[in-house]
């Protein structure tokens, strides 16, 4: 789902229903950091940006793939940060850069919570 201008709403006047139109917003778009492990020590991460790969790296660790991504865009505010297929949501890139062990620790959690 695209960000939005304004949500879509409908102002009832007179019992006269208007709806505004619904524009993408790119430039307040967050990022998502997608992380797979590709082999043993090896993690590729991809941040998408819409629909489309922005960057794509390797890390030795979910914790350093976290950390490189706040560090390579350190104009992006947050990311929705992905383990496969389980997400922590959107997180601060002030919390990947300071601490992204733990963030490592609970996408780890809820991957095993879900994919053993």
């Amino acid at each position: 789902m695209e960000p939005l201008d304004s949500a879509y709403t409908q102002q009832h006047r007179g019992g006269e229903n208007r709806h505004h139109s619904i524009r993408p917003r790119s430039e307040k778009m967050i990022q998502s950091l997608h992380i797979e492990k590709s082999a043993p020590g090896q993690y590729l991460a991809r941040v998408m940006n819409e629909h489309s790969e922005a960057l794509s790296f390797t890390s030795g660790t979910i914790a350093g793939s976290i950390r490189d991504a706040a560090r390579m865009l350190p104009k992006v505010r947050a990311f929705h940060i992905w383990n496969e297929h389980v997400s922590i949501g959107t997180t601060p890139v002030l919390h990947m850069q300071h601490d992204p062990e733990t963030l490592a620790s609970k996408l780890k959690l809820l991957h095993g919570q879900f994919w053993g």
